[in-house]
């Protein structure tokens, strides 16, 4: 355990889990907090795009009335929760026997994210649907960001001291953590790994037992575009089946679909992609769907590919990985947090970085 709050801590991570870390931490009364970020942005996953005024998600795209630590730090920064306006788009038709669903014959599944598992749970494909929001309204238990939910990790930012354009190169452990990057090298006390685990392995100065837990993540390939499209038959959509594992017709098509803006022409598509698949290939899937339910596909105006979702497979459980990684908390000065060490929501990772400060640095 960390118990001296002059102690130099080094967070690599500029998302939701290493914002929230610093924060924590911050309030602990930890001062010498340095967050290492290799974009020049922050919020990770949580990124938004805009134009005319506008926002649309290119990552992290709601939350429910359940999420106390979001709302808890939404508070601190001045972001109000957002209900989505009705779009009051209906579909021209109906597109079942070509696989295509209308979101406003589906109900939000509810869901808490106390009852979500706290580590290594069920995959994606089980959670998909419980993430997608009714075009016809939202349920009283979730919520959006307006102006984007970049803007919350923005505000948040603001107020720590964060390292810009910082890709990390090299971790060496000895008496201080060394960490190289492409803007110099930091020396820390501690630190803090929330960025992709198994990418982190790979520039650390890595134990045998480490580098055989972490080469054991797997991610999805995760899509996502706004594309401007003309006439479009089914303004909000979802293909049940797409997110279930790999197979033709299947993966690197849009799962699901939304306009978030009532009257403009901008729609958001989310994909999981085989592996390798390149952006122009994922672009000529969504235009065939656009095009089969009658739209006229004009342009990507905005996209983002993710490494999402990190988990192991059931061989790596039945070998309790869980417990095998949590052991290794602290081990020669480095901690671990993010995705992998909870679940794929902004709440659970927040919850999780609360937690791991409340136990080893509080």
């Amino acid at each position: 355990m960390v118990k001296d709050r002059n102690s130099r801590i080094g967070i690599v991570g500029a998302g939701a889990a290493g914002l929230s870390c610093a924060l924590y931490l911050a309030d602990s009364g930890y001062r010498r907090v340095v967050v290492l970020e290799k974009d020049r942005r922050p919020g990770g996953k949580c990124r938004s795009w805009r134009e005319g005024g506008r926002t649309w998600e290119l990552g992290a795209v709601l939350a429910t009335a359940d999420c106390s630590e979001t709302l808890g730090i939404m508070k601190r920064v001045g972001v109000e929760p957002w209900r989505l306006p009705p779009a009051g788009d209906v579909p021209n038709g109906d597109f079942a026997d070509r696989g295509f669903h209308p979101l406003e014959k589906t109900q939000l599944s509810r869901f808490k994210h106390s009852e979500l598992p706290g580590t290594f749970g069920e995959l994606a494909r089980g959670l998909a649907g419980a993430l997608v929001p009714r075009n016809d309204g939202i349920g009283e238990d979730t919520f959006f960001w307006k102006d984007g939910v970049q803007e919350l990790w923005g505000r948040v930012a603001s107020g720590l001291e964060v390292r810009y354009g910082a890709q990390v190169r090299g971790i060496s452990r000895g008496p201080a953590v060394i960490v190289a990057t492409d803007s110099g090298e930091f020396e820390f006390d501690q630190l803090i790994l929330t960025s992709p685990l198994d990418e982190a392995a790979v520039v650390m100065d890595s134990t045998d037992e480490e580098k055989s837990l972490l080469s054991r993540v797997r991610t999805l390939d995760c899509r996502v575009l706004v594309c401007r499209i003309g006439d479009f038959g089914m303004p909000s959509g979802f293909a049940p089946g797409r997110s279930r594992g790999p197979g033709a017709g299947s993966r690197g098509r849009p799962m699901i679909w939304q306009r978030r803006h009532a009257g403009v022409d901008l729609f958001t598509f989310y994909v999981l992609a085989e592996s390798g698949e390149s952006d122009s290939e994922i672009e000529a899937n969504v235009r065939k769907d656009v095009e089969a339910v009658g739209g006229r596909f004009v342009e990507t105006a905005a996209s983002a590919r993710w490494k999402y979702f990190p988990h192991v497979d059931t061989d790596a459980l039945r070998d309790v990985f869980p417990p095998k990684l949590e052991a290794l908390q602290g081990l020669r000065r480095v901690w671990f947090a993010g995705e992998l060490m909870s679940f794929s929501t902004i709440e659970r990772t927040v919850r999780y970085s609360r937690d791991l400060v409340d136990r080893f640095f509080a």
